[in-house]
């Protein structure tokens, strides 16, 4: 889930599109000038924003910080997201217009990557070494369903794919 940095009201649309611009195909952010600027100092070569440790792009606008991709809904849209925004994909500083989507928190949860250390490479499907197989879960709701133990991987799998596809309301796209 993505960290919670909410100043949205501390920002005015034009004033948004006087310092930055935003290109919807690559998702990224250029500054126009430098937020300081008084009809000078323009730099619009430089790439706006810093990578977090999360793997957000974090932009900075008056000692404010905003997250690269809910600015990118404010510049479009005009509005602030009221919930979440998702990257269909799964990349967190992919910030393509095509690639955003507004989602519930349930929904985000459900379309989050595996992890890194993952043994299975698919979210939900765990060596369990006490038996010697597959352990195949998932979250609804908040609440842990176990969808059993499984002598093979792609059983394990199968079980998982199954359930996101009755419980899951979004699914990871490939954008």
């Amino acid at each position: 889930m993505e960290p919670r940095i909410n100043r949205q009201h501390l920002l005015d649309r034009q004033y948004l599109f006087s310092v930055l611009s935003y290109d919807r195909e690559t998702g990224a952010f250029a500054w126009i000038c430098n937020p300081h600027c008084r009809g000078g100092s323009r730099r619009t070569d430089k790439v706006a924003g810093t990578k977090t440790r999360a793997g957000y792009t974090l932009i900075g606008l008056n000692k404010v910080h905003f997250l690269a991709h809910r600015l990118a809904w404010f510049y479009v849209t005009g509005e602030w997201p009221k919930h979440e925004i998702d990257h269909k994909n799964g990349i967190r500083d992919d910030n393509r217009w095509g690639n955003l989507r507004a989602a519930t928190v349930k929904q985000q949860r459900e379309n989050a990557i595996p992890q890194r250390r993952s043994a299975s490479g698919v979210r939900g499907v765990y060596w369990f070494k006490r038996t010697q197989q597959w352990r195949a879960a998932i979250n609804h709701n908040s609440k842990p369903m176990s969808l059993g133990y499984h002598d093979t991987l792609i059983d394990a799998v199968a079980a998982r794919k199954a359930a996101e596809r009755r419980l899951f309301t979004h699914h990871r796209e490939q954008v």
